[in-house]
């Protein structure tokens, strides 16, 4: 719906990869706090009740919570991976260090691994964090 004149040739991409890298630091963050919240016996429904009243709560984060709620994840092959891996290849080559983005990376490495990325990020991040631990209450 809009135009932004981003700068030099190229500039649009790394700005389309910048968003890619945030939404999936996003759902692996959202994915891992539900995971964690449910092992300590709060339900998905009621974290995402309390998130909605929270400052950080937006348009990204309604939606990933909504997946993770429903479990409606998109079945397709995502984007996103590839679109992490570009801009961490970016990054590197000018030296930037990108540590977070880099842990992402190795996520969405152990979703490819075990067959898990057959789905869009949040169902990706959910896949791996269901593979790493169940999120079911310790006792």
């Amino acid at each position: 719906n809009k135009i932004t004149y981003c700068g030099v040739l190229g500039n649009a991409k790394v700005l389309k990869t910048a968003t890619a890298i945030y939404s999936a630091i996003n759902a692996m963050g959202i994915v891992e706090l539900f995971n964690w919240l449910k092992s300590c016996g709060i339900s998905e429904g009621v974290s995402h009740e309390v998130f909605k009243d929270s400052l950080f709560y937006s348009e990204s984060m309604r939606r990933v919570c909504e997946r993770i709620e429903d479990k409606a994840f998109k079945p397709r092959k995502s984007w996103t991976p590839k679109d992490v891996g570009f801009g961490l290849q970016s990054a590197q080559e000018i030296g930037v260090p990108m540590p977070l983005t880099t842990l992402v990376q190795q996520l969405f490495n152990v979703a490819r691994s075990n067959a898990l990325d057959g789905y869009e990020a949040t169902g990706i991040a959910y896949k791996v964090y269901e593979r790493l631990g169940n999120g079911e209450q310790k006792t």
